[in-house]
């Protein structure tokens, strides 16, 4: 979706990209057989697609970060 950091990845790699506006609405247009595939976070995919009962397949992992969680409570190594 816009301002999405894997879509930027996607992109700088030389892919087009048709970004939406939400992944909700990415999820709703691969449902309704407007996309063939969407380019999102496993656990952001997974969790949608559930929402909406459709059955989704890992297809590609172009990129693997570890993420963080920081709060004011703790201190950010």
């Amino acid at each position: 979706f816009r301002e999405d950091a894997v879509g930027d990845y996607v992109a700088s790699k030389g892919i087009n990209v048709l970004r939406a506006p939400t992944e909700r609405e990415n999820m709703a247009r691969l449902s309704a057989g407007l996309l063939d595939v969407i380019v999102t976070g496993r656990a952001t995919g997974e969790y949608l697609a559930k929402e909406l009962e459709l059955a989704i397949e890992h297809l590609f992992t172009f990129y693997y970060a570890p993420l963080y969680l920081c709060t004011a409570w703790q201190r950010c190594q």
